[in-house]
């Protein structure tokens, strides 16, 4: 087994939290659900981490997003420009990162 790289296992942590935090939209009823891209996986590779489902007024919308830290939105954006990001760092309070999720569910509606 390959030991993991610093900067996967910042990743990882990254994920895990937005993972929590989509926990906790969907037990509010926010969001209808959401799936985790697996590692290197075809919609991973599209830069995509997470597809949220969100009840809209008569049917399903589906949103793709990004997890990263505020020094790769840069190159995110460049490689994959139609992949909301949502920015998590150690700094930056989950309440803060749930915002910025529901912002970008009520924007591309």
């Amino acid at each position: 087994m390959e030991p993991i790289k610093l900067e996967e296992e910042i990743g990882l942590r990254r994920e895990s939290r937005v993972d929590k935090i989509l926990r906790q939209l969907q037990d509010k009823g926010v969001i209808r659900g959401f799936v985790k891209s697996s590692k290197r996986d075809s919609t991973d590779r599209q830069g995509i981490d997470f597809v949220v489902v969100k009840v809209g007024r008569t049917f399903y919308e589906v949103f793709p997003v990004q997890v990263t830290g505020r020094n790769w939105v840069k190159n995110h954006k460049e490689k994959h420009p139609q992949v909301p990001i949502v920015v998590v760092e150690y700094s930056i309070s989950d309440e803060q990162i749930q915002k910025e999720i529901v912002e970008i569910l009520t924007l591309r509606s």
